[in-house]
C-alpha cells in the first residue's frame, strides 16, 4: 500500500495514539487539570492616578481577567510643586499651580474651582501657565 495522500486523513498509527490519549485527557478534564491552555496574557494596568493631572503611573501586569483598584495619590512632579508651596487650582482637564502670598492658607494643597474661576485664572496667567490633563509635566 503507497502513502495516503492529505485527503485520505490520518493515519491508523495516528489515530490509535489519539485514541490512547483519551482516558487521561477526560480524566483531567474532570479534575480541570488539562495541559496546553498557553500562559495567560498579562496587560500592563495603572495602579496610580494623579489627583492633580490626572497622570496615570505606577504601572503593574494583571492577568485579562483580574481587577486592580487605582488608588488617588500625586505624581512626584505634581506633589513637588505643592511640597514648593504652591496651591495646585483644577477644574476639569484643566489645571495650574500658583503661589501667591493672597494664597498662602492653601498652600500644598489641591482646590477644585469652577470654569468662570479657571478662565479668570486662564487670563490673568497665560495660557502657558495652565496646563490640561495629558500634558507633559513641565517647570512653570
Amino acid at each position: 500500500m503507497s502513502d495516503p495522500s492529505p485527503e485520505s486523513g490520518p493515519s491508523r498509527e495516528t489515530l490509535l495514539s489519539l485514541k490512547a490519549m483519551l482516558p487521561s485527557f477526560i480524566k483531567g478534564m474532570a479534575k480541570k487539570r488539562t495541559i496546553g491552555r498557553g500562559a495567560p496574557t498579562l496587560t500592563r494596568r495603572p495602579k496610580k492616578v494623579c489627583k492633580v493631572c490626572g497622570l496615570l503611573w505606577d504601572y503593574k501586569l494583571l492577568k485579562v481577567s483580574e481587577e486592580t483598584n487605582i488608588e488617588s495619590v500625586n505624581c512626584e512632579v505634581c506633589q513637588k510643586q505643592l511640597d514648593d508651596g504652591c496651591a495646585a487650582l483644577v477644574c476639569g482637564e484643566k489645571y495650574a499651580f500658583i503661589k501667591s502670598n493672597s494664597l498662602q492658607d492653601w498652600a500644598g494643597t489641591i482646590q477644585r474651582v469652577s470654569p468662570n474661576v479657571m478662565d479668570a485664572i486662564e487670563k490673568e496667567l497665560g495660557a502657558a501657565k495652565l496646563k490640561a490633563n495629558g500634558s507633559k509635566h513641565t517647570e512653570n
